[in-house]
């Protein structure tokens, strides 16, 4: 399992690497790694460090070994080893699968996604009414993601497109990620499970993004 998290521009604060460590990509001088290994990069999207996470978040198998990856944001820490993590997933899925991610914390659906970005003004409008029209209408009512932890096996095929489809949506629309992943969970056909958001939550600490 390797643990991975990424850190761009001033989008966040890096906080403590998972029990065993992980790889920190990043475009700033590690500084204080806090048990991370830094890798310094360039930043994959050039003055949008949210984007750059992104790219690196929703891309494991273009930065790291083929084989089950952990990320989580640079605003989590864990409480227990990865493996721990993987194996809690697995438990609270009832199966095994491929890649494991945390149900929405507030129940959301890909329309209730739609309608908070829009409320909140994440996204300008118009690329927001784009990625709307771009989305089958049937994933519309399927459950989304929180994208700040998940666990997945690179080395399945479906996997990886799983990512590359989530990666093309949020490169040419929104930043948000939870609005790509139903759309592109359909298009991969990944068998990918989801976890209740809450009964995840005693394995890990998080403090608020330094900026969204």
């Amino acid at each position: 399992m390797h643990a991975f998290t990424a850190l761009f521009g001033a989008y966040d604060r890096v906080w403590d690497a998972p029990p065993g460590g992980g790889t920190l990509l990043t475009d700033q001088h590690p500084g204080a790694s806090r048990g991370w290994e830094a890798r310094v990069i360039t930043p994959p999207c050039r003055g949008e460090p949210a984007r750059s996470n992104r790219a690196v978040k929703l891309q494991p198998h273009r930065w790291l070994p083929l084989g089950w990856v952990l990320y989580h944001d640079a605003s989590m820490r864990l409480r227990v080893p990865p493996d721990v993590v993987l194996a809690r997933f697995r438990e609270l899925a009832g199966r095994d699968a491929p890649a494991y991610f945390l149900r929405h914390s507030l129940g959301h659906t890909t329309s209730d996604e739609f309608a908070w970005v829009a409320q909140r003004k994440y996204t300008p409008p118009a690329v927001l009414e784009a990625q709307r029209q771009a989305t089958p209408v049937v994933v519309m009512s399927h459950p989304t993601i929180e994208g700040r932890l998940y666990t997945a096996d690179t080395r399945d095929p479906t996997v990886r497109a799983l990512f590359d489809a989530w990666w093309a949506r949020v490169a040419r629309y929104s930043h948000r990620d939870q609005l790509s992943f139903p759309g592109a969970l359909a298009e991969s056909g990944c068998a990918a499970a989801l976890v209740d958001f809450k009964a995840m939550r005693p394995l890990y600490d998080l403090r608020p993004h330094a900026r969204r």
